[in-house]
């Protein structure tokens, strides 16, 4: 990519990267295929579910070319929504100048329908196959973009394969867009590991179950992709302890870790994502390169987006600022060094948000 097309993105374009050992989940991933054949998939299921893992599986596995938009709050206006995914188009065909013209015109955000769909005019046609993946879809709410998102979408080239990965159900206005509900729809259920699928991920990690363990390993994680991480990550599987996540990794996994990795952890917890400048700034730790580099490479609840930025996944960030609260260290502080830092490198959006957080 030049450096002009990367100009126009920020981090939002950027999938987590993939742990270095996957659970070996052939059946969903086939399931996942056979979806795709539609050209359009909408996978609904909680935080923890394995939506994201899953589809970057997948995308490894098809060998398509991903446009990945990470979703959040400020998108949900109709033109920063289609702002971002005609940003997204246009990366893949940065030396198209036609297609250049129709993002950088100023009447974009007046009309945005109408430029999103004037740009995918422009595409030349596409070598290769792709695929449209926007994370967090549940974050969009607006009436204006679900209206008008079929319309758009049934432009998008037919070597695209559209993924929405939702916390909740496919919003009514989407309908038009299934073909088949039964099969385009993977819903929380697909998601959940079987002990089977259990028993296979432990072997790949050297860690061999036998048949109580591992149905006690399901009982305890309900077959949600990130208790059964936490599980894995923890050791010897013993019976007792909870169900959910937070009480499960309490037991199993936070308790078997040293302190000083509990306290990076905690005070890195109060940033969204963070690089290894902020890492530092946050923890008073010279090592936290190499301390972000050895839990990414271990677990899913630390994922490396790109280059030194990372970001906790979000049941796992919400388990530290827990234990954060609880543990005597002066939040407001983290808080403040997080604004620093943002002040600093000139986003002062961000540097606003944390000092506001920092109650001063």
């Amino acid at each position: 990519m030049s450096e002009e097309t990367s100009a126009f993105l920020s981090d939002k374009f950027m999938p987590a990267r993939l742990p270095e050992v996957c659970a070996p989940r052939k059946a969903l991933l086939a399931r996942v295929g056979d979806a795709a054949q539609d050209g359009f998939v909408f996978v609904s299921a909680q935080g923890g579910s394995g939506k994201t893992v899953t589809t970057l599986l997948w995308l490894r596995e098809s060998g398509r070319t991903p446009i990945w938009i990470g979703l959040d709050s400020y998108d949900n206006s109709l033109a920063v929504f289609y702002k971002q995914l005609a940003t997204g188009f246009y990366s893949l065909q940065p030396d198209n100048e036609n297609m250049r013209g129709v993002l950088t015109d100023p009447a974009f955000s007046a009309t945005p329908v109408e430029h999103m769909v004037r740009l995918l005019s422009e595409m030349r046609p596409p070598e290769g196959l792709y695929a449209v993946v926007l994370d967090d879809f549940h974050m969009i709410t607006s009436g204006e973009i679900l209206k008008s998102l079929p319309l758009v979408l049934r432009r998008v080239p037919r070597s695209f394969t559209v993924f929405l990965l939702s916390r909740g159900d496919i919003p009514e206005e989407l309908a038009p867009l299934v073909k088949n509900e039964e099969k385009d729809i993977i819903r929380r259920e697909r998601l959940r590991f079987s002990e089977a699928e259990i028993r296979q991920y432990f072997n790949s990690l050297g860690l061999f179950l036998t048949p109580d363990e591992t149905r006690f390993a399901y009982m305890a994680t309900d077959g949600w992709a990130i208790g059964v991480n936490a599980v894995a990550m923890s050791g010897p599987v013993t019976q007792g302890g909870g169900h959910d996540f937070a009480h499960y990794f309490e037991a199993q996994g936070w308790n078997t870790w040293d302190s000083e990795l509990q306290d990076f952890c905690m005070r890195t917890s109060v940033a969204d994502e963070f690089d290894t400048e902020l890492a530092a700034a946050l923890s008073g730790r010279p090592d936290a390169p190499k301390i972000m580099d050895e839990l990414s490479k271990s677990n899913s609840f630390l994922s490396r987006l790109h280059t030194d930025t990372y970001r906790y996944h979000h049941l796992f960030q919400e388990f530290l600022q827990g234990r954060l609260d609880q543990s005597g260290i002066d939040t407001n502080g983290l808080y403040k060094t997080v604004a620093g830092y943002y002040r600093e490198h000139g986003d002062y959006s961000r540097a606003l948000r944390y000092w506001l957080l920092s109650g001063d």
